[in-house]
């Protein structure tokens, strides 16, 4: 998967030969999201995230990520299962930083709060003793950080990696601007 990626990204670099402006106060942009490295024991997340920049340097918007996973559990002879679903309802505030000077490039930081819709919820595999079924509370407030880079390799379409803490270490998608 990573191999793929990497070709993509360099095959857009290659075949984009002319520079797109950055963003502007007023522009919409969204987009998919993949992240990589999800909560708990997830290999990846799935989502939504949408901007709004109220100027040049300062943007808000919205992040909507789903990320599952279960895992086996045994105690004493007995055996089950623990699934795990997590839904993240966040707004965000992004500052943008022009890093490179490239006019196809937007760099930013984002900051996100919100709330983590999740679910927890175990099924018996083998159970000899009779032992009752588990519960566990979930959900809660969230909170993670970001740095962001956007390339432009079209007027309206933007390839999109950010490393951070909350969603995935890694997340990476496609922008197109509204």
């Amino acid at each position: 998967m990573k191999k793929l990626l990497s070709i993509f990204f360099i095959f857009l670099l290659l075949v984009s030969q002319n520079a797109f402006s950055q963003v502007k106060a007023g522009d919409m942009l969204v987009g998919p999201r993949v992240a990589l490295g999800g909560v708990g024991n997830a290999s990846l997340g799935y989502g939504l995230s949408g901007e709004y920049l109220l100027s040049k340097d300062l943007g808000v918007g919205f992040v909507g990520m789903y990320s599952g996973y279960s895992e086996d559990y045994g105690f004493l002879g007995s055996s089950g299962k623990w699934s795990y679903s997590n839904i993240y309802i966040l707004g965000m505030v992004t500052y943008h930083y022009d890093l490179f000077g490239s006019p196809s490039i937007d760099t930013y930081g984002a900051f996100n709060i919100g709330y983590n819709v999740a679910s927890a919820s175990f099924k018996w595999n083998n159970n000899p003793y009779n032992l009752p079924q588990p519960s566990a509370s979930v959900g809660g407030f969230v909170w993670g950080f970001s740095a962001t880079m956007r390339y432009f390799f079209s007027p309206g379409m933007a390839l999109t990696a950010s490393a951070g803490y909350g969603l995935g270490y890694l997340q990476v998608g496609l922008d197109f601007k509204l």
